[in-house]
C-alpha cells in the first residue's frame, strides 16, 4: 500500500488550487476595491454632515449668516473658513491655515476637509481635490475684507444651495485655491468649472437647509455671472 501517496499533492493538484485561487481573486478584488470607495464615499458624505452641522451652528451665532471662505478680502490675507476663528471650533478643530507642498501652499491633510478619496499628492497641479466652502468671498479681486458671508435669507430654496462640495480647481500659482468656490465663479466672471466627479461619477454635496447628499452625474456646472454654485438637478 502507498500510504505516504495519500498525503501529498501532486504538481497538476498545486497548480490547479493555485489556479482557482487566482480565480477567486480576481473576481472578488473588483467588488473589494468597488466596496472600499463606497466606503470613502460614505466617509466623505459623513464628513460634509459634520461641516454642515457646524454651519448651522454658525448661523445661530452669526446672525444667520454663513461663514466667509476667507475674512482678510481677496488674496485669502485673513483666517480660511475652516480654521478656529471661523467655522473651526464648531468642528473642534483648530487647523493651521496652510500646509507648504512642493512650494505650493495647500490645507492640511488630516483633517475633514479632505475627502478619502483623495490620494495624497506631491505637486501643484495634484493638489486639487478638497471639500470646498461655497462662498463669494473672493468679489471681484477687491481687498475688501468680509467680516461674514452670505445670509440664508438671501436664499429662496436654500435646499437647492450648494454649501459644501467636492472642489477640483486649483489656481496654478503660489496659492491654491482649494478651499472656497469663490476665485473662478466670482461676479461677472466669464468663465465655469464642474464638481469633481469623484465617486463613481457623482458629487456629494451639503445644502443650506442642512442636508447633505450623494448626487449621481449632477451636471453641477457653475454658470459664468453666478455668485453662488447649484447643481443642475433636473437630471
Amino acid at each position: 500500500m502507498n500510504a505516504g501517496r495519500e498525503n501529498k499533492f501532486t504538481l497538476i493538484e498545486l497548480l490547479v488550487v493555485i489556479a482557482i485561487i487566482a480565480i477567486l481573486a480576481a473576481l472578488l478584488l473588483p467588488s473589494l476595491k468597488s466596496a472600499k470607495e463606497e466606503a470613502k464615499k460614505i466617509v466623505c458624505l459623513s464628513q460634509i454632515k459634520q461641516l454642515n452641522l457646524a454651519a448651522q451652528m454658525y448661523l445661530e451665532e452669526g446672525g444667520m449668516h454663513f461663514p466667509p471662505g476667507n475674512n482678510g478680502g481677496a488674496y485669502g490675507v485673513g483666517d480660511q473658513w475652516y480654521q478656529a476663528s471661523l467655522l473651526g471650533s464648531y468642528f473642534n478643530a483648530d487647523l493651521p491655515r496652510y500646509y507648504k507642498i512642493n512650494g505650493v501652499w495647500c490645507p492640511p491633510y488630516d483633517s475633514i476637509i479632505r475627502c478619502p478619496s483623495l490620494p495624497v499628492q506631491k505637486g501643484a497641479e495634484e493638489v486639487r481635490s478638497w471639500i470646498a466652502l461655497n462662498s463669494s468671498w473672493y468679489f471681484a479681486d477687491t481687498a475688501k475684507a468680509y467680516e461674514y458671508g452670505p445670509s440664508i435669507t438671501e436664499f429662496k430654496s436654500p435646499e437647492k444651495v450648494v454649501v459644501f462640495e467636492d472642489c477640483p480647481y486649483a489656481a496654478f500659482s503660489y496659492i491654491c485655491n482649494y478651499a472656497t468656490v469663490g476665485g473662478a465663479w466670482i461676479e461677472g466672471s466669464t468663465t465655469s468649472y464642474v464638481c469633481d466627479y469623484r465617486h463613481k461619477g457623482g458629487v456629494n454635496y451639503g445644502f443650506a437647509d442642512a442636508h447633505a447628499a450623494y448626487i449621481k452625474n449632477p451636471n453641477s456646472a457653475f454658470n459664468a455671472g453666478e455668485i453662488r454654485a447649484r447643481p443642475n438637478l433636473s437630471r
